[in-house]
């Protein structure tokens, strides 16, 4: 990450903390900019805004003012990014698979849900898919494989299709979104 330097900062990109004067979160996001990839930037704007911190007319003030700076057109491009959906995720692995989902053009999904009495991590009820998302660090010990087995016979035996999804499936978004389309998944 690069040192950040510059002669005048606008009234609005400033801020006090503790009466230590930074800049504001907004100006922050226009300084990352230049240094993280989109995907990063994306990130920290749904982190800002998941603790409410950013106000969106501020930060296209500040995007505005920073015409010509290297990665403001990044930046430009999220203004009308509703993180929203993105931060109703629990973890990377659903961040991930969220993002698959949505750049592939495949219809909005349950996130978090229950279908019949069970908690599951994706459901498109009119296709009758669930995706049990399934990441090495939660579900290697023998309690979880095996209550994961159960809810997977208990889904299926009420006529579900239930594709458990592991971290390493979705570093290949081509071959998820196709195995989702065959299961009936489709815009």
């Amino acid at each position: 990450m690069s040192v950040q330097r510059s002669r005048l900062i606008h009234a609005d990109d400033r801020a006090m903390m503790s009466g230590i004067p930074v800049t504001s979160i907004e100006r922050t996001l226009v300084d990352l900019a230049s240094d993280l990839s989109s995907g990063d930037l994306k990130r920290a704007l749904e982190q800002a805004e998941s603790l409410r911190l950013v106000d969106w007319r501020t930060l296209e003030a500040a995007v505005g003012r920073a015409q010509g700076r290297p990665g403001v057109g990044a930046l430009r491009a999220l203004l009308g990014y509703d993180p929203a959906p993105a931060n109703e995720t629990r973890s990377e692995l659903e961040r991930r698979f969220f993002r698959i989902v949505t750049e592939a053009g495949l219809p909005p999904y349950g996130r978090n849900v229950v279908v019949e009495g069970i908690e599951v991590d994706a459901f498109w009820a009119e296709a009758r898919v669930v995706v049990e998302l399934q990441s090495y660090a939660f579900h290697s010990d023998k309690d979880t494989f095996i209550t994961d087995h159960r809810k997977n016979a208990k889904l299926q035996a009420a006529g579900h299709r239930v594709l458990p999804v592991t971290d390493d499936q979705t570093r290949r978004p081509d071959e998820l979104v196709a195995t989702l389309a065959a299961l009936g998944v489709v815009a």
